[in-house]
C-alpha cells in the first residue's frame, strides 16, 4: 500500500521557490534578514541535497518482498556514498550537491 510519499520529495525544490517566498514576505512587510543570509541559504541548499539522498534510500528500502541481504546492500552503498561526500566536503568540494553547487560562489565551499 503506497500513500505516494515515496514519490514526493520531502523538500520540493525549495531553492527555486525561495525568491517567490521572499517576495511574498516582503509584500507582507516581514523580516527577510534570515533569507538573505548566504550562510543560511547554503545550509538550506545542503539540507535539500541531503534530503534528496535520504529520500532515494527510503525508496530503495520500501516495498514488499525485498531480501534482507539486498536491503543491507542498499544501506552499505549509502554509507559509502556518505563517506565519499564527507571526503569531498573536507576538500571543500560540493560536486555531489546539485542544489548547493548552483549557489553563487559555492563550487568550492
Amino acid at each position: 500500500m503506497s500513500d505516494g510519499s515515496a514519490e514526493r520529495p520531502l523538500l520540493p525544490d525549495s531553492i527555486p521557490y525561495l525568491k517567490k517566498f521572499q517576495f511574498f514576505r516582503k509584500s507582507k512587510e516581514k523580516d527577510l534578514s534570515l533569507m538573505e543570509d548566504d550562510q543560511w541559504l547554503n545550509d538550506l541548499a545542503f539540507l535539500v541535497d541531503i534530503t534528496k539522498y535520504l529520500a532515494e534510500l527510503k525508496v530503495k528500502l520500501l516495498g514488499k518482498e525485498h531480501c534482507v541481504n539486498k536491503l543491507y546492500e542498499h544501506v552499505q552503498t549509502f554509507i559509502q556514498k556518505l563517506e565519499l561526500i564527507h571526503t569531498q566536503l573536507i576538500n571543500m568540494k560540493v560536486v555531489y550537491f546539485t542544489t548547493l553547487s548552483t549557489r553563487d560562489g559555492t563550487s568550492e565551499v
